[in-house]
């Protein structure tokens, strides 16, 4: 009979740690599975913060666009491109999207600056090309040790492009705008030139530099 006992404590016992680790395998499967599910939705947040930031950038650069044209329009009306008038919406031009500043390459390839000084640009763009391509927005440059980006919109009179208006974005200037909070901490944001694989924008505060010299670092591609 006690033979017995034993052995119905022993299938007990058994039975008991059978259900335990069925419980601990389920749990650990549980967590696995929640583990990965959060994981991917993570990424599916960061996926989505992104797309959103590529749009409000366009949006940025259409409204940029958008502003140089209208004062492009205004300057059509004038001859002179040096008139007092035209240098006095120049220099008072203030910030209200990513353009800074303002300057204008005339027919010789001279360029009027935000605070009136002219000055030869022979070296930078040249008109005739220049005219030729129409609006767009160019490639990073360093001017007087500024890196910048060029919103180019051409003066138009009467069917002929008379001047170049160039909007000047500091992109030093924008490394202290962006600012995207993500779980409750804030996020860097990374902006890269696609030609060059040149960093334009990195918040994290590390020096500038090329995709190809990240380290140990994954790039997560959608």
């Amino acid at each position: 009979m006690k033979k017995l006992e034993n052995l119905f404590q022993r299938k007990n016992l058994l039975f008991t740690l059978g259900i335990i680790v069925l419980i601990a395998a389920a749990t650990l499967v549980a967590v696995f599975r929640i583990n990965i599910a959060e994981e991917q939705n993570c990424y599916t947040t960061l996926f989505q913060t992104g797309d959103q930031l590529n749009q409000d950038i366009a949006r940025l650069i259409n409204y940029d666009k958008e502003q140089l044209e209208s004062l492009a329009g205004i300057f059509a009306g004038y001859d002179n491109l040096n008139d007092e008038i035209v240098m006095n919406i120049v220099s008072n031009y203030r910030q209200c999207g990513m353009v800074s500043g303002l300057e204008i390459l005339l027919p010789d390839n001279t360029l009027i600056l935000q605070d009136g000084t002219i000055i030869s640009d022979e070296d930078s763009m040249d008109f005739a090309k220049e005219a030729k391509k129409g609006a767009y927005l160019t490639e990073v440059s360093t001017d007087s040790d500024k890196r910048v980006l060029l919103s180019v919109v051409p003066i138009v009179k009467d069917g002929e492009v008379t001047g170049i208006l160039r909007g000047v974005i500091d992109l030093d200037e924008l490394q202290s705008v962006w600012n995207i909070n993500l779980y409750g901490v804030r996020a860097d944001i990374y902006i890269v030139e696609r030609s060059s694989g040149d960093y334009i924008v990195d918040t994290s505060g590390n020096k500038l530099g090329n995709v190809k010299f990240i380290d140990n670092k994954s790039i997560i591609k959608r």
